[in-house]
């Protein structure tokens, strides 16, 4: 048999017992906010003009405008995963 005390034991409790739970949970939670603002970045109009050079963000809005509402209704239901504005047929994305 194992003399391992930690064997069986929950993670958290082994962080507690050498003392560094509060510091481990702090150093995750500022890396998955960290995360959670990189993946926010992605849709910004500097993350598109970053990789794809100056003006590609307006570029790739009046495309996707030229293609008419039911273009913009599918960018907002499939890619950003919520429903379009209840004044969605008013106006065009920007």
């Amino acid at each position: 048999m194992s003399n391992n005390c930690h064997l069986g034991s929950a993670f958290d409790d082994f962080l507690e017992q050498e003392g560094i739970l509060n510091e481990v949970t702090e150093v995750a939670l500022k890396r998955v906010l960290a995360w959670q603002v990189e993946q926010a970045m992605l849709i910004g109009d500097e993350f598109w003009d970053q990789i794809g050079g100056e003006g590609t963000y307006n570029n790739f809005i009046q495309e996707a405008n030229s293609l008419g509402k039911d273009y913009r209704e599918r960018i907002y239901r499939e890619f950003l995963g919520i429903e379009p504005p209840p004044d969605f047929d008013e106006y065009l994305l920007k």
